[in-house]
């Protein structure tokens, strides 16, 4: 199997797996920021695409996820690379544990000061972010007029 082809199918165990974490106990909370350009570029078919969106619609229903898009109006907001996870701890003893994916997988923020720098740039960015609401209205106004099938 060419290296590419394994990291996108590592890549997409470990999304998988990530997903499933929202369904046991103790509950995990989710709070998502998606720049609405990932809602409108096509990746794969338009079919494709309706379904994620219709995902995406089903899981800001659930009580532990929250789903805010980052509006095209917002412009420039400082987080521009593929994709960034926090983890906060409810143990007020446990550091934040920040990773970034990127084109050969994810990598590990291991500098404390680099880590919160992060934070602070995913937290301003939630802040210029549609509300949890809007960001669903948003979503289906762009499966319906976008990728309807």
């Amino acid at each position: 199997m060419r290296a590419c082809c394994w990291r996108m199918e590592r890549a997409a165990v470990e999304r998988r797996d990530r997903q499933a974490l929202l369904c046991r106990e103790p509950t995990f909370y989710l709070h998502v920021l998606i720049d609405e350009v990932a809602l409108h570029r096509v990746m794969g078919s338009h079919e494709l695409m309706a379904a994620q969106l219709v995902h995406l619609f089903a899981v800001a229903a659930r009580d532990n996820v929250t789903i805010q898009v980052i509006p095209f109006e917002t412009g420039a907001y400082g987080l521009h690379f593929a994709g960034l996870t926090l983890l906060r701890y409810p143990e007020p003893d446990e550091p934040l544990s920040v990773y970034i994916e990127e084109h050969t997988g994810t990598k590990v923020v291991e500098d404390v000061k680099d880590g919160e720098g992060l934070a602070a740039a995913w937290d301003y960015a939630a802040r210029l972010a549609l509300d949890p609401e809007q960001s669903v209205k948003r979503i289906e106004e762009v499966r319906v007029t976008r990728h309807a099938v």
